[in-house]
């Protein structure tokens, strides 16, 4: 039976906003509840305030487990004391300055909030500190934290330094740097910086689950399970089989964000297609899609003859649709640098053991 749109967009939206505890995600909470637990209020503080990295690669599920921990504690308004925010949650501008962070932290604490613009990043600071003591504000989260030290020079980012522990020093709220691992090389090694990783409780680190150890691969393939679970489809589509897991993981990366990413494109076709359940061939459709548009480069007469559509990835390019050596390629190249996969199974690298097939 044909479902309707309405019917469609609800089952996708089911699919979005599930959400399954896995070991990553159950870490990276408990570092965060570890570090909001050092707050405490101007009167009994007697510990410095501290920060945390959490750092992964796009689709990593930074963002999302960032979101879930702020909704636990949400915003309560009191007519006699004023509205009290217990987290604010911050996304940092592109290639920002100090000053413009300044002004977004501000921005969240008071929406529609404008600074003097004679204020310089100093004042900023000043305001955003009297504004945390005033909402009883615990912990200040900034997403996207990378663009702190995005195409900075040296001066620049002994600023950005400067600018991070002068928050953590004045405003008494823990603080919480989200973003893509270069956050964490970036910064100068200076005496700035120095001072800053005193304060830094560590850094977290949300990896993809390693293919090459026995655990990971389970890990990995249970949580497939799981959004399987989650599809809702009549037959099975066997995401956990070994040669479907293994391309998921080579077009993914292993992070668990672009799993579902294509896992909920290839639910869209299945759904609009009224299939019974989802294989490589949807698979690949999902990876195809999520290509970039190419350009038209130009517009041929009206009555010349069409051009042919085909993907905008070719067979070889789509880890789904390719064939084994081709896919090998495709494995190797996204395991380099990242991986190091001693696999029989993908056979990636050269051991003394001859590699089996995947097919």
């Amino acid at each position: 039976m044909e479902l309707s749109v309405d019917a469609i967009a609800t089952r996708l939206e089911d699919f979005e906003t599930i959400f399954f505890r896995h070991e990553t995600f159950e870490r990276a909470t408990k570092s965060i509840a570890l570090l909001h637990k050092r707050w405490k209020p101007p009167k009994s503080r007697k510990t410095e305030a501290h920060c945390l990295m959490l750092l992964g690669n796009s689709g990593a599920g930074k963002t999302t487990i960032l979101r879930r921990y702020a909704a636990r504690f949400p915003d309560v308004t009191e007519n006699e004391h004023g509205d009290i925010r217990p987290i604010v949650f911050v996304e940092a501008p592109k290639r920002t300055t100090p000053r413009q962070l300044a002004a977004a932290i501000l921005s969240a604490l008071s929406p529609g909030y404008k600074p003097p613009a004679r204020w310089n990043t100093d004042d900023l600071v000043s305001e955003i500190c009297f504004q945390c003591d005033e909402m009883g504000v615990q912990l200040i989260i900034i997403d996207e934290a990378h663009h702190i030290v995005d195409h900075r020079k040296d001066d620049g980012l002994e600023d950005a330094a400067e600018f991070v522990k002068s928050l953590l020093n004045r405003s008494g709220a823990q603080l919480v740097l989200s973003g893509l691992p270069r956050l964490a090389t970036k910064l100068p090694k200076t005496k700035t910086l120095k001072q800053l990783r005193r304060r830094m409780d560590h850094k977290e680190y949300l990896k993809p689950y390693n293919w090459s150890s026995k655990t990971g691969r389970t890990q990995f393939r249970t949580l497939l399970a799981l959004f399987e679970g989650a599809l809702g489809l009549p037959q099975p589509s066997n995401l956990v089989e070994f040669r479907t897991a293994a391309r998921i993981y080579c077009a993914t990366e292993g992070e668990i964000g672009f799993v579902a990413k294509h896992l909920r494109k290839s639910l869209q076709f299945a759904l609009e297609r009224s299939l019974s359940h989802i294989d490589l061939k949807l698979l690949g459709e999902a990876f195809d899609a999520d290509e970039d548009e190419p350009a038209d480069d130009h517009l041929l007469e009206f009555d010349a003859a069409p051009i042919v559509e085909e993907p905008r990835t070719s067979v070889d390019d789509n880890p789904y649709w390719a064939d084994e050596k081709p896919f090998r390629k495709l494995w190797a190249d996204m395991a380099q640098g990242r991986l190091r996969d001693s696999s029989r199974e993908t056979g990636h690298k050269k051991t003394g053991t001859p590699p089996q097939k995947v097919f």
